[in-house]
């Protein structure tokens, strides 16, 4: 078996006896200590674990001792043993259950957790208590390390957070940061609670592995490096949101900025453009005037102006009619909406004889301008307004005769409307 010494720190005991194998032999020295005064030698012929019952002491020096052969150094100081089964010695207020728990520093056992730690009554950086703290001073080195051995198809790791002073995580509102891997890729998932109290969490944000983030609660994988979910009609809950702030002092391609009035996008030769803000509307049933010659609002041909605003707009209009009975046109406001300043043409053609039939401007809402020709024509209104009291900005279309035939506008017919300032 060869020889093995081993000097023994106290008074004469009843020398050590050997039980094992050549190969794997055990040293039993009784019930007494074994205590260790300075470095501690193996071979490959020493067996590198120390067994202890729980009716054995070790003890090691309140010194660093160096393990001769492998990596690294023990410093006792920082190290905890077991001494038995219910107590945890060499760390300060640190309790074992006979369940497997260990708590450190106060932690309050809850039911599932095996180890509780409380903070420190230390502040670290930026003024907080610290339960764990891991720092690694090699190039390249985890601090921390997960591993999961699962075989299933489907592996995770987990940190979790909870409000809880029971450790009981279903009685507040928690966050989890979730790792796991399904189908051959590795995905990071953030989970929040919004509400005190509940024990649903909903997941804030999902990183593909190789692709990008999904953000929302749908779980979807990523088909972009950024994906987002769709919004409700709950408020609070649209996909995306800019808030008000000063442009670029020098624009940058790329760049979409949003300074509470205008939306702008600067392209690659570092020009900033306005995105344009436009409301379409158009006509899906056609809008009939018979017998009358009071202007009416078209049916869908509406835009709604905000106070102080200057917007351009532009009415696209097919339209039939009776010779007798022609066609008539206005801009209106309907409802309170004012203008400052509006001005606007009215440009109409016949088809039939190839016929400028309408060519006039208005400078007022409510200018009516029509004409009594043609049977089929198309008609262009363009103009600009910037809006006194905040309404809505319509079309209106009447007889400029009264007569049973009908004139009418058909569907297809537009209006579009964007702000320019």
């Amino acid at each position: 078996m060869g020889v093995r010494t081993f000097e023994i720190n106290r008074a004469p005991i009843a020398s050590p006896t050997f039980t094992g194998t050549a190969t794997t032999p055990n040293l039993v020295v009784g019930t007494s200590s074994l205590v260790l005064g300075g470095n501690l030698t193996t071979t490959g012929a020493f067996a590198t674990t120390l067994a202890a019952t729980a009716a054995t002491t070790i003890t090691l020096p309140a010194v660093s001792t160096t393990l001769v052969g492998k990596t690294g150094t023990m410093v006792a100081n920082y190290l905890s043993y077991w001494n038995d089964v219910n107590q945890l010695t060499g760390s300060a207020n640190a309790t074992l259950t006979a369940a497997g728990q260990a708590s450190f520093a106060g932690g309050v056992f809850g039911t599932l957790s095996p180890v509780m730690i409380t903070p420190g009554a230390t502040t670290r950086d930026g003024g907080y208590n610290t339960a764990i703290e891991i720092q690694s001073s090699v190039a390249n080195a985890f601090p921390v390390l997960l591993f999961s051995n699962q075989t299933v198809a489907t592996r995770y790791g987990s940190i979790n957070w909870t409000r809880s002073t029971s450790g009981d995580v279903a009685t507040q509102n928690q966050g989890s940061l979730t790792v796991f891997e399904s189908g051959n890729r590795a995905f990071f998932d953030i989970l929040l609670n919004a509400n005190t109290g509940t024990t649903s969490i909903s997941r804030v944000a999902r990183f593909s592995g190789g692709i990008g983030v999904t953000f929302g609660s749908s779980g979807a994988l990523a088909t972009a490096k950024i994906l987002i979910d769709a919004g409700t009609a709950t408020a609070s809950t649209a996909p995306l949101k800019l808030t008000t702030g000063t442009n670029l002092t020098v624009a940058e391609a790329g760049a979409v900025e949003y300074d509470g009035t205008t939306l702008y996008y600067t392209n690659g030769g570092l020009q900033r453009q306005e995105l344009i803000q436009s409301q379409q509307s158009r006509v899906s049933t056609q809008f009939d005037a018979t017998n009358t010659t009071v202007l009416a609002n078209i049916t869908g041909l509406t835009a709604t102006l905000v106070a102080g605003k200057i917007y351009k707009f532009e009415a696209t209009l097919f339209v039939t009619k009776q010779v007798l009975g022609g066609e008539q046109y206005s801009i209106s406001g309907s409802g309170v909406l004012t203008a400052t300043a509006i001005v606007y043409e009215v440009l109409a053609v016949d088809n039939g004889g190839n016929l400028n039939t309408i060519a006039s401007r208005q400078t007022a809402l409510d200018g009516a301008i029509g004409q009594a020709n043609g049977t089929t024509g198309y008609t262009k209104i363009t103009g600009i307004i910037t809006c006194g009291v905040a309404g809505n900005l319509t079309v209106r279309f009447a007889q400029n005769v009264a007569n049973a035939a009908a004139s009418s506008v058909l569907v297809g017919s537009t209006f579009v409307v964007s702000q320019i300032s």
